[in-house]
């Protein structure tokens, strides 16, 4: 892909996990966010992408849990939704927002959550042409689930978020 040089990338699911150590939430063994881990990957030789716009979904944050040598830690989750743009693509009117529609999740441990699903979107001028680029992750569909229609449902009300009145 890197080879064709895109003028703009849509990325979905860019984490950003942290595992700390509850006796010190400041040491955290495993720190790692995968957008900065690509944009230096990708910026090696010289600036070539950047973040346009991101959306932060899912968010869960210092989720107790403890290791198979009795470690007490801390797990903390953000899931994101990116989109990137080669250096010289001019972007503006960049856009980034949760759906309303969202997939309740009934667990105990979790009271009140909800996989949240969101969508970046910019416009772009490329080559004295402008585009709007848009990138979303609507929730999945579950195939072969018994709750697909559920997931399908959900699915459905997103994508009439994107299309229809007071959509972006």
């Amino acid at each position: 892909m890197l080879a064709q040089r895109p003028d703009l990338i849509g990325l979905q699911e860019v984490y950003v996990v942290r595992v700390c150590l509850q006796v010190d939430p400041s040491i955290c063994p495993l720190d790692q966010d995968y957008l900065e881990l690509l944009l230096d990957n990708l910026n090696a030789g010289g600036p070539l992408y950047r973040e346009a716009s991101t959306v932060t979904n899912i968010s869960l944050l210092n989720l107790p849990a403890t290791l198979p040598d009795g470690t007490g830690v801390l797990v903390s989750i953000t899931d994101r939704d990116v989109i990137l743009a080669r250096a010289g693509v001019n972007t503006y009117n960049e856009v980034s927002a949760n759906f309303q529609a969202r997939l309740p999740v009934n667990n105990p441990a979790l009271p009140g959550f909800a996989v949240i699903r969101g969508y970046t979107m910019v416009d772009a001028t490329v080559a004295g042409r402008t585009y709007r680029f848009l990138n979303t992750h609507l929730e999945v569909t579950a195939a072969g689930s018994p709750l697909e229609p559920v997931f399908r449902a959900v699915q459905a009300a997103q994508a009439l978020e994107l299309v229809g009145p007071g959509g972006p």
